[in-house]
């Protein structure tokens, strides 16, 4: 097999920094969570940061095609030294702004007691007073998530409440007599087999009905059981309406919407002992995640909430993004230029990519497994990896990156296919550009909550989690990259012909088909299948 030694030092850079990239980005969702970001917070990093990364590519391509024709009558560049520069300043700029990442202060957040209460004249939250002033929040008019559970009927309300149930009706007497006499005694009276019915007619046992107005003007009561899931109710809040010196230090707010619980008679004469005892009936409820459910109502209201470090985690993040994705685009570049074949107009440009691909398989296992997915560690791996390859970018001047006058070239330097013939396929190229598009929002909606997915989501946080060996949850999220990495260095080392025996048209139509079952098995299928489905999706 022929080696051409010119790509050996183009390969190696590949190989770190997409070893970078799979030591770090996996394990910045983590980051997020570890400073103490909410869920919305996050999730909305993770969706705008992307978006301005697109800057870098927009910005960077047409700047070295300009550098690379030469700028104010300067000659053209021969040994392709404008775009090794451009790579290396974009690695070592995005470098600086992801170790600011670390520079934001963590937020620190002392959540306070909260519950949900209401009666026939509506419903509010009691919530524990913030700090040594012992204030509370000033709504304004947004709406938010309420999810509440654990709901009973009581007299007291209390912001403490962590969902004890209570029970309104007690039996006095057990439902079937058992007689004292010893079943075994011969002598003893046959007992029936079962009991005789009882005149007595069965209780009926009332649920918490909680009503309110939709957005339709319509009355929609939800009714809580001991079955029922968490109920959402979307609400505002009033201002607290309780005395500002008030000694039992709570909060309590009205609800902005039209919301009333019923109280049946028999509950209200149960709760006040037919009224000789001093109650106000009312329906008791835990919130569940009141300051990390998503979309969460109460989460500004936390003691010690501040956003300052929201702000400067989504601007440098955003900022850090760019360099990257600028970088791996004249990255693909110089892959296109170095490979091209000179005598048949084709390149082997899989088998470059496929030393990136091998670094992302192999980083990223490491620093979740043997850092657990430390940002400090992964930072410092990060860093040495692109320092590495920026060295080997500056150094070796003998990577075959000088630009083509032309698209395509013959060996002995004739015309193969100028750029005349390529602008007639001008509708071609915007079509596979939408299709391309369009797979790589397909592929960042999985990847990017994927870390996510594995650490919080449904069973894999409770196998993890609980029996506190949290550290295999980094090394799962690590093994994730490398279950679809691995399969994509053959399949990118064989590319040039699978692609000649399957054609463009019908890997692009396998990558939309694999695509629809991965986010389709994200909901249907078990956590073993959902592996098949990532190794699929790398491919």
């Amino acid at each position: 097999m022929h080696v051409n030694h010119n790509l050996i030092s183009l390969k190696c850079v590949l190989f770190l920094f997409f070893g970078a990239i799979g030591s770090l980005f996996p394990f910045l969702p983590i980051h997020m969570d570890s400073i103490g970001l909410s869920k919305d917070e996050s999730i909305l990093i993770s969706a705008v940061a992307p978006i301005v990364a697109l800057l870098g590519p927009l910005v960077a391509a047409p700047l070295a095609d300009r550098l690379a024709g030469g700028v104010g009558g300067a000659k053209r560049s021969k040994n392709g030294r404008y775009l090794r520069v451009m790579i290396a300043v974009c690695m070592v700029l995005g470098t600086i702004m992801y170790w600011l990442l670390l520079a934001i202060p963590p937020i620190i957040r002392s959540p306070p007691n909260v519950a949900f209460i209401c009666d026939e004249n509506g419903g509010f939250i009691l919530q524990d007073r913030c700090g040594a002033e012992k204030t509370c929040y000033n709504w304004g008019s947004s709406k938010g998530s309420v999810l509440v559970s654990d709901c009973i009927f009581t007299c007291n309300a209390s912001s403490s409440y962590a969902g004890a149930v209570t029970p309104i009706y007690t039996d006095e007497e057990p439902l079937y007599n058992v007689d004292s006499v010893d079943y075994l005694d011969e002598n003893a009276p046959l007992e029936p087999e079962f009991p005789a019915p009882t005149s007595e007619a069965a209780k009926f046992i009332p649920h918490p009905h909680m009503c309110f107005k939709n957005s339709s003007g319509g009355i929609v009561c939800e009714v809580y059981t001991e079955f029922s899931k968490p109920i959402d109710f979307r609400i505002g809040l009033y201002p607290n309406i309780n005395d500002e010196n008030d000694t039992e230090s709570t909060c309590k707010y009205p609800f902005a919407n039209e919301f009333t619980c019923r109280l049946p008679p028999d509950v209200r004469k149960n709760l006040t002992n037919d009224g000789q005892d001093d109650c106000h009936p009312l329906v008791l409820c835990k919130i569940e995640n009141p300051y990390e459910n998503r979309d969460s109502l109460l989460k500004r209201s936390q003691c010690g909430y501040d956003n300052i470090s929201y702000w400067l985690y989504l601007f440098i993040r955003c900022i850090a993004d760019i360099f990257p994705a600028a970088a791996c685009t004249l990255l693909a570049t110089a892959v296109v230029i170095a490979t091209r074949e000179t005598s048949t107009g084709r390149g082997d440009v899989g088998k470059q990519f496929a030393a990136g691909a091998l670094g992302l398989a192999i980083f990223a296992p490491i620093i979740g497994g043997a850092a657990n997915g430390r940002m400090l560690e992964a930072m410092i791996c990060f860093t040495v990896l692109m320092a590495v390859a920026v060295v080997i970018l500056l150094v070796d001047g003998s990577m075959p990156l000088s630009p083509p006058e032309w698209w395509w070239h013959t060996r002995c330097g004739l015309l193969a296919l100028p750029m005349s013939s390529v602008r007639k396929y001008g509708l071609e190229i915007g079509a596979l550009g939408v299709a391309l598009f369009l797979l790589g929002v397909f592929w960042n909606a999985i990847d990017t909550f994927l870390p996510w997915h594995i650490v919080d989501i449904d069973k894999v946080k409770a196998e993890h989690m609980a029996s506190g060996n949290a550290s295999n949850v980094h090394l799962v999220i690590g093994l994730s990259i490398t279950a679809g990495a691995l399969p994509a260095v053959l399949f990118l080392i064989a590319a040039e012909k699978i692609v000649d025996y399957c054609g463009h048209s019908n890997l692009l139509i396998f990558c939309f088909i694999n695509y629809i079952y991965h986010h389709l098995g994200r909901y249907l299928l078990m956590p073993c299948r959902k592996c098949c489905a990532d190794i699929k999706n790398r491919i």
